[in-house]
């Protein structure tokens, strides 16, 4: 597996995400994890999930888990996008996310991913 990749999008964009992954899980589906920082500390997560041959990854459940710099832990669900393979979710993050973890649930698989650095 390869760990993602973090990519800046291009500056001056209004409604860019602050950060963008993308990871190969099991050579099977790929995973593009993005960040926007939203209004009064609020950080919206979106997940995109696509078989290797392109199709979406759909009925899938999606979630962050992982802590906040005070301990508490974060387990957030992501809902489904209007977009197929899709996945969204808005949270107040204060201090960021430690040792956070991606989770993908479908009917076939269950899969973990380290949240890269730059999306916590």
């Amino acid at each position: 597996m390869k760990p993602p990749q973090p990519e800046r999008p291009p500056p001056g964009s209004p409604s860019s995400p602050s950060f963008r992954a993308r990871a190969d899980w099991d050579r099977e589906m790929v995973v593009e994890i993005a960040t926007e920082r939203l209004a009064d500390g609020l950080t919206r997560y979106t997940v995109r999930l696509r078989e290797r041959d392109g199709r979406p990854v759909t009925n899938a459940t999606v979630s962050i888990h992982g802590r906040r710099a005070d301990g508490a832990p974060v387990d957030t669900t992501l809902d489904r996008a209007a977009e197929p393979g899709s996945y969204r979710a808005v949270g107040r993050f204060t201090g960021g996310i430690i040792d956070g973890r991606l989770r993908v649930v479908s009917v076939d698989r269950v899969q973990d991913m380290p949240l890269p650095d730059a999306l916590r």
